[in-house]
């Protein structure tokens, strides 16, 4: 299974499935959890140490990412959301207070 991000950390997350895996898959579509919502992603990019860091702090693919974390996931917190985009929370909070639009 792959996953690819490339509005944060710009990785490709990789990861080996066995038979049984594979089948339940492709005859039951039952997928593994770990690429199924972008925080997951997010979280395996950031604990394998490739964390990217902007230039500008408040660029908009941080903006939107977070908002887009929070749409997927209302009670996510702000530490989490600065963990999963390398930066601190009282950021992740001045991100949140912008408009991603």
């Amino acid at each position: 299974m792959i996953a690819q991000e490339e509005r944060v950390h710009d990785n490709y997350c990789m990861k080996r499935i066995d038979a049984r895996v594979a089948a339940g898959i492709v005859t039951d579509a039952i997928w593994p959890e770990d690429f199924l919502d972008f925080a997951s992603v997010l979280r395996l990019e950031r604990e394998s140490g490739q964390i990217a860091q902007f230039l500008d702090p408040n660029c908009h693919a941080l903006v939107a990412t977070a908002h887009d974390l929070s749409r997927e996931r209302p009670d996510i917190t702000f530490d989490e959301i600065g963990y999963l985009l390398g930066i601190i929370p009282s950021h992740a909070a001045t991100l949140m207070a912008l408009n991603p639009w």
